[in-house]
């Protein structure tokens, strides 16, 4: 058989040398190392210089396939000088084929490389051709990036491989900068703690890549990148960094918010370690919007997550921010006439619960809580059933009798109400909240020490809320007594006239008739307008209100003493 196989090695057909290339190694794990020694590698060796580039290129790469089986001596002495060779002088047709096999190659002979020269024909090779002008050479070489960092020594990411990483990153095909993004993370993890250093700058390029795609092999990554340059980073150059990239990740949210609910869901997991990194105007300004946007349009799987990272977001800003989140959240999902709206209403109540002090939930959430009982929705007594436990931990301290009668009445409600699935989140929840209760009786797990050190965080915080609420009371106030006004204004007397009874005047029908006796008298104000006029029909007074409308869009009533106008 071996004669046969290095017979069919001198093939005059092209495609039978090659595959006959494929098959060498094989022949050599079977036949022994001595036995390939003296048969198998000289027709290798003459494979590789063959005239063929095809045949070449398949030769080259059963070398490297047969590295690790020969002794160290022997390959120092037979393989390297054809390996350095081709790494000094490469010939065109198998520049493609060392830029992907290089990362496997040098993982084979790293205990052999010991020698300055032999590290810096490698990192020079690279280096060299990370600049190359076929793309796809490129693409392979951002590939074996993380290997050629792993096996070469530290010195020369400095000196070569720096260069080649950040020249990658802002490469003009896309291809090559999905290699790269898909290893940066790998690359950080062997640089230490010089790795914020040198990788700051191919991150922020790829962070902000016009090609979302590429942004994506970040954002898989992303949790751990944060870790990386928040923990390496200090001072102005952390807070340049971070406050640089924020308009990538935020770019990227906003095209896939509504097209790829699972590269949203890779964002979502990298998020939490955001309020770390990020000051809280930015959290404010830049990304609670875009949970707002995702909580009330969003993937439901994800809504729960949002609703997390919403309140995660907000226990960080100052006392006047938190407020004014809390009134949005209010306004766009309590008050939402949609039941999935008002549904991650009650789920942000409970995130609510577990971050701020039970004065603050008392004062601003658990009055707009309890009405929910209310709901038509199942869906919506559903989630409030399920957030009584939250509901009743909100309880303890409080002295207002009216708080814990109220929470009392509504659980009775969900327990005895009509939907199955409401009953059942109801039960759950109470035995929950006896079990919690008797820990309380026995005096653990309380909370009051967390309770007590959120109140002092907080500062002013509850005071803004309850100056809100009043203000809120006032302008509830105003509306109804001008609802009261427009549907039915009040004529005044002036003062220097008898004064009769405030008459008050319909907007959508006659005015009483007035008695034959009364005077005719004419009189102006800004609020009304009265004239007499004598008809055949006795004395008649016309009243102008600006302020009011009759419903057949008519200004004025008139009236005929002792008869209406017809």
């Amino acid at each position: 058989v071996l004669p046969k196989a290095l017979s069919l090695c001198q093939d005059t057909d092209i495609k039978v040398r090659a595959a006959m290339c494929g098959q060498l190694f094989t022949i050599s794990q079977t036949i022994g190392t001595q036995m390939a020694k003296d048969k198998i590698a000289p027709e290798l060796f003459e494979l590789i210089d063959d005239e063929d580039k095809f045949v070449a290129r398949a030769a080259f790469s059963c070398l490297i396939d047969m590295v690790d089986f020969f002794d160290v001596p022997y390959r120092k002495e037979c393989f390297y000088p054809i390996i350095r060779t081709n790494l000094q002088s490469p010939p065109p047709s198998i520049v493609s084929l060392l830029s992907s096999e290089i990362g496997r190659f040098l993982i084979k002979i790293k205990t052999d490389i010991q020698g300055t020269e032999d590290v810096n024909l490698c990192a020079a090779f690279f280096k060299q051709a990370a600049t190359h002008s076929d793309p796809e050479v490129r693409r392979l070489v951002a590939y074996n990036l993380p290997a050629v960092v792993k096996c070469l020594p530290p010195s020369t990411y400095t000196s070569h491989l720096y260069y080649a990483t950040k020249v990658l990153a802002g490469d003009s095909s896309t291809p090559v900068r999905k290699s790269i993004a898909a290893g940066l993370h790998e690359v950080s993890n062997m640089l230490g703690d010089k790795a914020a250093l040198f990788l700051k700058d191919p991150f922020s390029l790829l962070i902000h890549d016009p090609d979302n795609e590429v942004k994506e092999y970040i954002m898989m990554n992303l949790d751990a990148h944060m870790n990386l340059f928040g923990s390496q980073l200090k001072g102005d150059d952390k807070d340049s960094f971070f406050n640089g990239i924020v308009g990538g990740i935020v770019s990227y949210a906003q095209y896939y918010e509504k097209k790829d609910w699972r590269k949203m869901a890779s964002l979502f997991t990298a998020m939490g370690s955001f309020p770390n990194y990020f000051p809280p105007t930015v959290l404010y300004d830049r990304f609670i919007p875009i949970l707002f946007a995702y909580v009330k349009s969003g993937a439901t799987s994800l809504r729960p997550r949002c609703c997390e990272l919403l309140v995660m977001f907000t226990v960080k800003l100052a006392p006047p921010a938190v407020v004014d989140v809390y009134t949005r959240v209010t306004n766009e999902l309590r008050r939402s006439v949609t039941c999935y709206h008002r549904a991650a209403y009650l789920k942000i109540f409970v995130f609510t619960v577990e971050k701020f002090s039970r004065k603050f939930v008392r004062e601003r959430c658990v009055e707009s809580v309890s009405e929910l009982v209310k709901d038509s929705t199942a869906v919506v007594r559903t989630e409030l059933a399920k957030a009584l436990l939250a509901w009743r931990q909100t309880l303890r301290g409080s002295n207002d009798q009216q708080l814990v009668e109220n929470y009392t009445t509504v659980s009775q409600k969900l327990l005895m109400d009509e939907d199955e699935l409401v009953r059942g989140a109801a039960r759950q929840s109470m035995d929950c909240v006896r079990t919690m209760e008797a820990d309380w009786s026995r005096g653990t797990r309380t909370g009051d020490a967390e309770d007590t050190l959120k109140e002092a965080q907080e500062g002013n915080l509850t005071d803004l809320v309850k100056d809100l609420k009043t203000n809120e009371r006032r302008h509830k106030l105003k509306e109804l007594l001008r609802d009261n006004e427009i549907d039915g204004p009040v004529r005044r007397i002036p003062s220097n006239q008898s004064k009769p009874s405030m008459l008050r005047v319909p907007t959508g029908g006659h005015a009483a008739p007035q008695s034959k006796y009364t005077p005719v008298s004419t009189s102006k104000s800004p609020q009304t307008s009265s004239t007499s006029v004598t008809s055949k029909y006795g004395p008649t007074t016309t009243t102008t209100t600006p302020s009011s409308r009759s419903k057949s869009g008519v200004t004025a009533s008139s009236t005929v003493a002792g008869r209406p106008k017809r």
